[in-house]
């Protein structure tokens, strides 16, 4: 009898629960401490008057341009595929499963629910950092939640998820099936990397989600003041970013899959 995918969802999850990986969290959160300190002890440097959105959405997007939120969720989506076929644990869970396609689904379905987990505790940790610390010091906080631009800088936060929490897990899962952790993680980084350095490429840059967070966070997380965006489609380029990134993401579970279905356990 298949094993329903909700079933296998719920032991992923516990099995993420057990190895402590939503602690990985800690070094994002480490991020927005670090800049919310040196803004209560006047030594940081940034746009003055800022809100509790704009200071999440300008921390969540640092912790990705220091790469430690892609990072971290290549470890996670490393962990909960590739470790498992190079320690052999997977093959209980094959012999118990006996539905590869499933059991891809269900951990699919379990690491991107981890990502949302990590990237909405990591966004209402800095929103909490902004009002214990960062208030303390008039010159950079406003105390209000959300002032000018709040539609773009939401667009930033939420294509930020997409590309380096969401699309990240994805990818690594797809490569875990290919190939052992450690050259799964080394590949997520240089892809990465890659795309953080290529996204003024002619062209190709329309396939790159980078480009598309560099367009609409470009002029917004450099001042508080209201942007104009005329002549600026904002939506086309918020949509666009989030159809790439599921194409990219669809794409890695048709092949993560059907590689899976051919391994040998």
């Amino acid at each position: 009898m298949k094993t329903p995918i909700k079933l296998i969802w719920k032991v992923e999850i516990l099995k993420l629960i057990k190895r402590n990986d939503y602690l990985s969290m800690l070094a994002i959160l480490g991020i927005g401490i670090l800049f919310a300190a040196s803004a209560m002890s006047n030594s940081y440097v940034g746009p003055t008057g800022q809100n509790a959105l704009f200071w999440a959405v300008t921390q969540i997007l640092n912790a990705s341009i220091f790469f430690i939120a892609p990072i971290i969720m290549a470890f996670a989506g490393t962990r909960i595929l590739s470790t498992e076929l190079e320690n052999g644990s997977i093959s209980l869970l094959n012999y118990r499963i006996r539905n590869r396609k499933n059991m891809y689904i269900g951990k699919s379905l379990a690491i991107t629910s981890f990502s949302v987990l990590i990237f909405l505790v990591s966004s209402a940790s800095n929103i909490f950092f902004y009002y214990v610390f960062v208030c303390q010091n008039q010159q950079y906080a406003t105390v209000d939640f959300i002032g000018e631009n709040a539609q773009l800088l939401s667009y930033v936060l939420i294509a930020t998820f997409f590309s380096s929490y969401f699309l990240v897990v994805q990818y690594a899962l797809f490569l875990g099936t290919y190939l052992k952790p450690t050259l799964t993680i080394g590949c997520v980084f240089f892809t990465v990397l890659v795309v953080h350095n290529t996204f003024n490429l002619p062209l190709i840059r329309y396939f790159n989600p980078w480009y598309y967070i560099i367009e609409l966070s470009n002029d917004v997380v450099n001042t508080t003041d209201k942007i104009n965006t005329q002549g600026i489609n904002i939506n086309s380029l918020f949509i666009s970013h989030i159809v790439l990134c599921i194409g990219y993401a669809i794409i890695f579970n048709l092949l993560g899959m059907k590689k899976l279905e051919k391994r040998d356990l």
